[in-house]
């Protein structure tokens, strides 16, 4: 009877990983290697990093991950760990792509021993959970943020718009503005809500530029390997201070000045 081998397959999403991470899971693949080899089967092990400036650093040694490798001065991309056994019918692939999506980010077992997959498998898992967790604030609320920057950053350009002067009108207004005025007299909240819908429509473009660029600052899989300075995202960061000043400040002064003003009329008629 032909022997059946079982795979099993994790994604990666959401973490921030560190060479000391990337350590901790080469050192559980080589303790496999190690525990074939002790018994007398053939298996083979290999370590890879990728990096920006497309160089390659291949090794069977887990002191590719060490701080002293050559990859701690460089900014890494990609992470790979492959173990294989024939003899053994074991497997085990790890990648880890920075900023890549579920299918370039995964930790995938085979073989034939069942109980071996699935706990190599947990093994493994648990190592990832403990990584620190990347913020998903931007993909979770997307749509509020991006609301809200919208509404802001049209606010802003109407604000801008009304402190351009305007020579006046020569002659009578025309007819249809006399009517618009006269329709929106004593209906100041729904001139207010007219005025904001107009806000949005004019920054929902802004918006879903600066989202976009928003976004890239925090991957999916973000790899923190080689030196402090060369961690972009990280860096940049601080620009969401910026980014939220812009967003968020404006929209609520103008709203609070609005509710002020309306208020202020209404209690002096």
């Amino acid at each position: 009877m032909a022997e059946i081998t079982e795979s099993r397959t994790l994604r990666v999403k959401d973490r921030i990983v560190t060479i000391a991470d990337i350590r901790r899971l080469a050192s559980v693949v080589t303790a496999k290697c190690e525990e074939t080899r002790a018994s007398g089967k053939d298996a083979h092990i290999k370590f890879s990093a990728i990096c920006f400036d497309d160089s390659q650093f291949n090794s069977k040694d887990g002191e590719l991950f060490s701080d002293q490798s050559v990859i701690s001065t460089k900014r890494v991309s990609e992470i790979i760990i492959n173990y294989s056994s024939y003899d053994a019918n074991q497997d085990i692939s790890i990648a880890l792509s920075h900023g890549g999506g579920d299918y370039r980010n995964y930790v995938m077992i085979s073989g034939a021993d069942s109980t071996w997959v699935n706990g190599t498998l947990r093994t493994l898992e648990e190592i990832i959970s403990s990584f620190k967790p990347q913020s998903r604030l931007f993909t979770e609320y997307k749509g509020i943020i991006e609301f809200v920057f919208a509404l802001s950053i049209g606010s802003i350009y109407i604000y801008l718009l009304d402190l351009i002067p305007i020579a006046p009108l020569k002659g009578d207004p025309p007819e249809w503005a006399i009517k618009l005025a006269s329709a929106l007299k004593g209906f100041e909240l729904l001139f207010y809500f007219l005025r904001y819908v107009l806000a949005y429509w004019v920054g929902i473009w802004p918006a879903y530029y600066l989202m976009a660029k928003l976004e890239k600052l925090w991957p999916s899989i973000e790899l923190q390997i080689g030196p402090e300075h060369t961690f972009i995202e990280k860096r940049r960061r601080a620009w969401i201070v910026t980014a939220l000043l812009v967003g968020v400040v404006p929209l609520l002064t103008s709203v609070v000045y609005d509710i002020l003003k309306i208020a202020s009329r209404s209690a002096s008629s």
